[in-house]
């Protein structure tokens, strides 16, 4: 039987602003606290600090510069996001668009999906759940590998806070396209949380053990289902830096150069709607490394097992200092 988990951090969750409604074709420049507009066609738009933008009509916003996150609804199919790189419209989704000054428009996805058409072009691009892309003034589109996101996918952002260690997640592999995302959720790691974005699994203590203490409120990263190293991870402060590994195979000898095994496990589990109902449950040790400060890790491939398939993904997590 599993020891109890000690008690999870409070996580501070940031209230959201009281709504309002968005004139018509006057500009709106957001000044530092985020502004969450609702739109005549119910669309809902969060407008993070600096961002500047202008609702053409009920169906049609142009993001100049900075930060949206748009819950579009049953009612608001066919909401289109207008940028100076390209154009984004809602088939029924969650998902945020960002506007930079140097010459870029970054889509996410969060839930169901859009249509990108770089300007200039109508050739349009389907992106859906838990993909990203990035679009250049050439109209080319560029891969956007991770993401910092809180439980409160609104508030996502590509450029982490300076509190946070892990700044970014590459694949070295995949440069350009449209691609799944890592994301990366700040303080997010507790006995309960999601292992994979869109996936079932959830991190709980291993059998017989206490979920590790040092893991709990630590930074972790959702990757996509689809992601099977190398990766390459870039920190930005000084930390700690975890990687869950499966029990399923020996250590690959990339990890064991460079990484320290600890005497703590951690599980994925699963409960399944069977009757009753069952627990799958995969074993994962905890290894990790020390950052005396910003720098680049690659991380290999997961080892593979006796029949020749890789074995299960390893996670990763980080605690800065």
């Amino acid at each position: 039987m599993a020891k109890v988990s000690p008690a999870q951090p409070v996580v501070q969750i940031s209230p959201m602003p009281e709504e309002e409604p968005m004139p018509i074709n006057d500009e709106v420049v957001v000044d530092a606290n985020p502004r969450l507009f609702t739109l005549p066609s119910k669309v809902r738009v969060l407008a993070s600090a600096g961002a500047s933008l202008t609702m053409v009509n009920d169906m049609e916003l142009r993001l100049i510069e900075g930060r949206v996150s748009a819950d579009a609804g049953d009612a608001g199919k066919g909401f289109t996001v207008h940028t100076p790189q390209a154009s984004i419209v809602d088939l029924g989704t969650l998902f945020g668009v960002q506007s930079q000054a140097s010459g870029y428009t970054d889509v996410f996805v969060f839930s169901g999906s859009v249509s990108v058409a770089p300007k200039g072009t109508r050739k349009a691009v389907k992106v859906v759940t838990g993909q990203s892309v990035r679009i250049d003034d050439e109209g080319r589109l560029l891969r956007l590998a991770s993401v910092t996101t809180p439980e409160q996918w609104q508030l996502w952002q590509t450029e982490p806070p300076p509190s946070q260690c892990i700044a970014s997640i590459e694949e070295p592999d995949s440069t350009t396209g449209v691609q799944a995302f890592h994301r990366i959720m700040p303080a997010g790691m507790k006995d309960g949380a999601s292992v994979r974005f869109g996936h079932p699994a959830c991190w709980s203590a291993a059998a017989g053990k206490s979920f590790p203490r040092g893991l709990i409120g630590a930074e972790f990263v959702q990757s996509p289902p689809s992601s099977h190293g190398p990766l390459k991870l870039r920190a930005q402060r000084a930390g700690t830096i975890y990687l869950l590994v499966s029990q399923a195979a020996p250590p690959p000898k990339w990890l064991t150069s460079s990484f320290t095994r600890t005497n703590e496990a951690i599980a994925s589990v699963i409960i399944t709607d069977g009757r009753p109902k069952a627990r799958i449950s995969v074993p994962f040790d905890v290894w990790k490394l020390t950052l005396e400060g910003p720098g680049v890790l690659t991380l290999g491939e997961p080892a593979r097992m006796a029949d020749g398939k890789p074995s299960p993904m390893y996670s990763i997590a980080a605690k800065a200092r």
